[in-house]
């Protein structure tokens, strides 16, 4: 829960303010909208680590070379266990080799800043829109597949044109996320 344990990640944002669907039509109740402000591609989940270790991974996203690149979505899937899903995410189409590409290039410089190591498997990179509550029941798991069947790919293009390092904004803030740092791409 937001505010119970640091959580930190890098994380390219996402401009959603025209797109992102805050409390669209026919969602169901088990399903949490992201605030468009929210809205990221990861690109290092740091994890519960100390502001002083993920501002010492900050210092490696500033020196690196990175350049801003148009992306565009192309669907709506399912993230985490396939049997329970913990989040869902625009997949890329437009953008998605090139960001793909940076993140594997640069994910493991930064993770090793605070002692991890990424995950094995290949690079999707996406954007979280929505997670689901924790406890679903057979009717919540039917309406959410029914929600993601439904929903409309947004047919936009969104430049990404910074890099951010997060934590969790407080409880009383609209949006689940922060900014600390941020760094133009150039």
């Amino acid at each position: 829960m937001p505010g119970q344990t640091p959580n930190w990640f890098v994380g390219f944002p996402v401009q959603g303010d025209s797109w992102c669907p805050v409390s669209a039509n026919h969602v169901p109740g088990s399903i949490r909208l992201y605030h468009p402000d929210d809205l990221h591609i990861t690109m290092a989940f740091l994890g519960s680590v100390s502001q002083r270790k993920a501002l010492k991974a900050w210092k490696k996203v500033t020196n690196l070379k990175l350049e801003p690149v148009t992306i565009s979505f192309n669907q709506l899937k399912p993230f985490g266990a396939f049997s329970t899903p913990s989040a869902y995410g625009l997949t890329l189409d437009t953008g998605r080799d090139s960001v793909a590409n940076t993140i594997s290039t640069h994910r493991r410089k930064i993770l090793g800043a605070v002692g991890k190591k990424p995950r094995d498997g290949r690079v999707v990179p996406h954007v979280t829109i929505a997670r689901p509550n924790r406890r679903l029941s057979k009717g919540d798991v039917y309406a959410i597949a029914e929600w993601r069947h439904e929903f409309e790919i947004p047919e936009v293009e969104v430049n990404l044109t910074e890099i951010a390092l997060y934590t969790w904004a407080p409880p009383q803030a609209p949006q689940r996320f922060r900014k600390i740092e941020t760094m133009q791409l150039k």
